[in-house]
């Protein structure tokens, strides 16, 4: 291929892929696949980039070792510079985006020294740093896709909270904003529960990943749980369409002081059904409550009674 045409091949995909990276897109939430392929695809657009643009340079009659050296600089200076310019587009700088495309840049000068490299060994070996860097770009997924595996294997049991990758599948915002989850170990049972503090005052909301299962045909939603409060308190449920997120069920249950079961009857009827055959999130959430609370949530499931 032509030097000129690899030229503007290589800074061709450099310009798009800073565009796509700083270009202000809609937030794709805390759960699910999508912001973890968002996250990911980081790596990919700076494994093009840094591919595209060190077979470009090696057409050029430098040294492969100053070769490697401009590349690398520039891929870091222009992921530092699309990490701080996300700033001024609506996104967010983070750490976990800039090794991101730090590992990308390894992938994509791996890739290109190995059709460069002359012995098999050294060809092997480029392929083998490659490929490994893939694999840890993409540990996120992999983990996901475990978990998820694991999920279907125990439905209609929901969540059990025994193991620290649970915390993958949930997410709990005070007032919009994101907390950190507690898994802490029951004293009695030696099981483990999420724990969940609500203050009186604002919208304590904990969202659930129900990974687009089949709810429809089940009578009722159940969980296990103590609350640790001075009056009974109000939980709103939320059930979301995967399909259709805006389609959903709003349903209640109240909770008293103690350890009890909660038990929230599904609704029957078609168009509820519509909704519970792939159900997309589950919100619990108290608002304003009036009274600070302390919710310790265990063995969420579906039953039919």
């Amino acid at each position: 291929m032509h030097l000129h045409t690899r030229r503007i091949m290589a800074w061709g995909a450099c310009l798009l892929g800073i565009v796509l990276l700083i270009m202000p897109l809609p937030q794709p939430g805390n759960l699910g696949w999508t912001p973890m392929l968002r996250d990911w695809s980081h790596a990919g657009v700076f494994a093009l980039m840094a591919w595209m643009v060190m077979r470009f340079q090696m057409m050029r009659p430098h040294p492969l070792r100053w070769t490697a050296f401009q590349t690398v600089g520039l891929m870091l200076l222009m992921a530092a510079g699309t990490e701080l310019i996300q700033t001024l587009t609506g996104r967010s700088m983070d750490v976990a985006d800039f090794l991101q495309d730090v590992t990308g840049v390894v992938v994509g000068m791996a890739a290109a020294l190995t059709a460069h490299a002359r012995s098999l060994p050294a060809k092997a070996g480029l392929g083998v740093l490659a490929a490994c860097m893939l694999v840890f770009s993409t540990r996120d997924l992999i983990q996901r896709g475990n978990v998820v595996w694991q999920k279907a294997a125990m439905f209609p049991l929901l969540e059990d909270f025994e193991s620290d990758e649970a915390l993958q599948l949930w997410h709990l915002e005070r007032q919009g904003h994101p907390v950190d989850l507690q898994l802490l170990t029951n004293v009695q049972t030696k099981g483990r529960r999420l724990h969940v503090a609500i203050h009186a005052s604002g919208l304590t909301s904990l969202h659930g990943d129900a990974l687009s299962q089949d709810w429809s045909g089940w009578s009722h939603f159940v969980f296990d749980c103590e609350l640790s409060a001075p009056a009974d308190l109000l939980l709103g449920v939320r059930i979301d369409n995967a399909l259709e997120p805006k389609k959903r069920l709003n349903l209640e249950v109240t909770l008293k002081p103690g350890s009890s079961l909660a038990v929230v009857p599904l609704p029957s009827s078609p168009e509820a059904q519509k909704v519970l055959q792939k159900t997309g999130q589950i919100v619990l959430h108290a608002l304003d409550p009036g009274v600070d609370a302390v919710l310790r949530l265990d063995h969420l499931r579906l039953e039919r009674r």
